[in-house]
């Protein structure tokens, strides 16, 4: 199967998640170790630091584990759609602020044609 471009970011976003979660236990925060115990081995303290750092994804069934290990919802693990797909608009915008004034200028150009309009709806 071929690499989808926005699994990375997804896998990282996830990863934040179990890692602030497991984190902000009360009374006292999970270790990866325990995390990995609650999980009844279904994933190793190895793969919840790779899943943390965004490296690993996971599956169906290991996303369940993590969310009754950490007693949440297995939404809670999953970032809003959003998150994995930003907007067309937010792209150009971030590009825009690292381009030279010059760039910039032209990139505005392309987008809003010579009428001024946007091109290609509100996400172009």
């Amino acid at each position: 199967m071929p690499q989808l471009p926005w699994a990375k970011p997804l896998n990282r976003l996830v990863g934040e998640r179990v890692q602030r979660l497991r984190r902000s236990r009360i009374p006292k925060p999970l270790t990866q170790k325990e995390l990995s115990e609650r999980s009844h081995a279904t994933l190793t303290r190895s793969s919840i630091a790779s899943i943390e750092r965004g490296f690993q994804g996971i599956s169906l069934a290991q996303l369940y584990a993590l969310a009754q290990a950490l007693e949440v919802e297995p939404a809670e693990l999953l970032p809003p759609r959003a998150e994995v797909f930003p907007s067309q608009t937010r792209k150009v915008e971030e590009l825009l602020k690292k381009s030279t004034p010059r760039v910039a200028s032209f990139l505005r150009q392309v987008q809003h044609g010579p009428t001024g309009e946007m091109r290609g709806g509100p996400d172009a």
